[in-house]
């Protein structure tokens, strides 16, 4: 059975990363959008977890992180290719949490292509964790966190 990061352990950790006041809810299914969704491999390059989450935490998460003010956010509807790259640093922070809850020694995929397209494909069904976020000052988004 998939071990993960409880939702106070996630809370407290993307609270002190974002140094913004966040709140994790319970949330139900959903797609993440693919340029959000990392695979999380084991030593054998095997995916083993996928983490992904819709466009609003995406680029609200990464505004916050860059302290861009949640103003500067043009759009939550197409990917911002600056914000994205900076909510892979938050996924990478992420993947602490995840490695340390896993039986099975996991990483954020360091460049092993295994596809967008095929990652979101990987999460139908399967057992998850997935929130409802707010963070204080750029509002709310969804990160879920999926074993494969």
């Amino acid at each position: 059975m998939a071990a993960f990061p409880s939702q106070n352990e996630l809370q407290k950790l993307l609270g002190s990363l974002l140094a913004k006041d966040v709140q994790l809810t319970a949330a139900g299914a959903f797609a993440p959008h693919p340029s959000t969704a990392l695979g999380l491999i084991d030593n054998d390059d095997n995916l083993v977890y996928v983490m992904g989450s819709d466009l609003a935490f995406a680029h609200r998460s990464g505004a916050a992180l860059a302290m861009i003010p949640a103003g500067g956010i043009d759009s939550v509807d197409e990917p911002d290719a600056d914000l994205i790259e900076v909510y892979h640093e938050v996924a990478n922070v992420i993947s602490r949490a995840v490695n340390e809850s896993s039986s099975t020694r996991v990483r954020l995929d360091p460049g092993v292509d295994l596809g967008a397209e095929r990652l979101v494909s990987a999460v139908t069904g399967k057992p998850s964790a997935i929130f409802g976020v707010n963070v204080d000052g750029y509002g709310d988004g969804t990160l879920g966190i999926w074993a494969t």
